[in-house]
């Protein structure tokens, strides 16, 4: 049975629903039959801390997204240099604004890809991956033809080791090279 009212316990109001779900077998059912304040004490912290550990989610969040907002009026040097940066969201944002603006900043980045940081790794993947898009394929499509020119993924895949991530690198430096 499922109680919808709602009890304050501990300066928290606790709707009903969320007492339900407390197994009656401990003796601390719904509010109708009472509740171990040592129980809901631990609810309410592990409350708090969900609560917390979402806003810091949302303050990065804020932050990643400021420094996207302004790299992207910055100029290509300014971007270069972001990619440099000791910072994991200044370089993360620059590799991410390369790819969104199609900056020319494909050996920047296919030095990302062996970078420490695994995020970092992925968005200079997906922003060299945009970056092959803008190339001129080798092959011209057929005249008439819908066929878009894909671009090309060496990886690194998300969990590489090192070896494959030096291999990727090496693919992409390869690749445009060829493109030069």
């Amino acid at each position: 049975m499922m109680c919808l009212t709602q009890r304050m316990v501990l300066g928290v109001t606790v709707p009903g629903i969320l007492l339900a779900l407390v197994p009656t077998s401990w003796g601390q059912g719904c509010c109708c039959g009472g509740m171990n304040p040592a129980m809901l004490q631990n609810l309410q912290i592990q409350l708090m801390q969900r609560q917390y550990a979402l806003q810091q989610q949302n303050s990065q969040t804020g932050i990643l997204q400021n420094t996207i907002n302004q790299l992207a009026t910055q100029s290509e040097s300014a971007v270069r240099a972001s990619l440099k940066d000791e910072q994991v969201l200044v370089r993360l944002s620059a590799a991410y604004v390369a790819g969104e603006k199609r900056l020319s900043l494909q050996d920047d980045l296919i030095k990302m890809l062996t970078d420490k940081n695994g995020t970092i790794r992925q968005v200079a993947r997906l922003s060299l991956v945009k970056l092959s898009m803008t190339t001129t394929p080798t092959t011209p499509a057929k005249k008439g033809s819908k066929t878009a020119c894909r671009g090309v993924d060496f990886g690194p895949l998300p969990n590489a080791g090192r070896s494959a991530q030096v291999k990727a690198a090496k693919q992409w430096r390869d690749w445009w090279d060829k493109k030069k």
